[in-house]
């Protein structure tokens, strides 16, 4: 990506985003699918640490910085858009009393969205768990990854011990997992022992978690501290109505503060 002026290219520069397939119907119904990767967020910019800055600074160095040269960069030379193996743009951002407009704008999304992310405008950017960040979705978009630990044979049945991580590559015991007859099947061909798999909640699924994908480009399943940190936010039970009564109050308070915080999809 060029950088202001484009005389040079960005360097020593790390960004934080999303990376989705847009996925869309021309007139005739024909489906076609590009990559975007949605930014939001700017720790290095050129060799400059913006980490500890706030988040509203950072986001504006990003926007000033990287995505409005980009963008007129294409503008000027619309034939180097081939060059990029993905659409770079922002991510839609809106004020958190605003959430029912993030709703709106959920159900028109030509990617997949699972939730809304609460972001302090204030706060510096922290690597792993931030406690400034508050995420939500529905309970049953929650997903845990679990290993495939062995398998053993009931009968002619395969079953499949799954396992949550505890300490470095020490796993413990979470239970068989309960597959559709058509997994079933499939696993016991090509048993995936040793495989990360994703599972989502389902209250009324035996076990409460159903499989969902495999997630081949991890090498370890979920730490047991993750897994109890979705169970309390399964257990609160917070519903999408809930943070639509919350915003006239979240909004009385943000004006108070004049400073707002951002809620991102």
């Amino acid at each position: 990506m060029w950088r202001k002026g484009f005389n040079d290219m960005h360097f020593d520069t790390v960004l934080d985003g999303e990376l989705v397939f847009e996925t869309k119907k021309d007139r005739s119904g024909q489906e076609s699918r590009e990559l975007w990767f949605l930014l939001f967020d700017a720790m290095v910019v050129d060799g400059k640490n913006l980490c500890d800055r706030p988040y509203t600074k950072r986001l504006g160095y990003l926007r000033e910085f990287v995505l409005i040269p980009h963008l007129e960069y294409l503008k000027r030379n619309p034939n180097q858009k081939h060059n990029y193996p993905f659409e770079i743009v922002q991510k839609h951002l809106e004020l958190s009393y605003k959430v029912q407009k993030v709703f709106d704008m959920m159900s028109k999304c030509h990617h997949k969205t699972d939730g809304v992310i609460y972001t302090s405008s204030i706060a510096p950017y922290v690597s792993g768990t931030c406690s400034k960040m508050l995420k939500w979705k529905p309970s049953e978009e929650n997903t845990v990854d679990f290993k495939i630990l062995d398998m053993k044979l009931d009968g002619s049945y395969p079953l499949f011990r799954i396992g949550i991580l505890e300490n470095r590559n020490q796993y413990s015991d979470f239970g068989i997992i309960t597959l559709s007859e058509e997994t079933s099947k499939e696993w016991a061909k090509n048993p995936p022992v040793g495989r990360i798999i994703e599972c989502r909640y389902d209250p009324n699924w035996p076990l409460n978690w159903r499989f969902s994908r495999f997630r081949d480009d991890k090498d370890s399943a979920n730490h047991i501290s993750t897994y109890n940190s979705i169970m309390i936010s399964i257990n609160d039970n917070v519903q999408k109505d809930d943070l639509i009564k919350a915003s006239n109050a979240i909004e009385a308070t943000w004006k108070q503060r004049t400073i707002g915080n951002e809620v991102r999809i």
